[in-house]
């Protein structure tokens, strides 16, 4: 279960280009973002929907990012193809 952050985990997977070690970094930056929601939204006379949707507009945001700087390239060559057993 991955209560609604799958999409969190793609974008991330996508905006770091495929890399292992780029992505530890940005999980711990989306990790940031999900925690300072919770801090925000005690004393602050904004509405709790703004800091709960926050994480999931900045994915919007990665995203559009990622597309404009064209990391599309640097998905690996076999992404989207079906595994046939013996093919390979």
């Amino acid at each position: 279960m991955t209560a609604g952050l799958g999409w969190i985990a793609v974008a991330l997977v996508i905006f770091v280009g495929w890399r292992p070690l780029r992505a530890i970094a940005g999980a711990l930056f989306f990790g940031f973002l999900y925690y300072l929601q919770f801090r925000l939204q005690g004393n602050s006379p904004v509405p709790t929907e703004v800091f709960s949707a926050m994480p999931f507009v900045l994915v919007l945001v990665v995203l559009a990012l990622a597309g404009m700087r064209g990391q599309a390239g640097n998905a690996p060559a076999a992404l989207g193809r079906a595994y046939v057993r013996g093919e390979r």
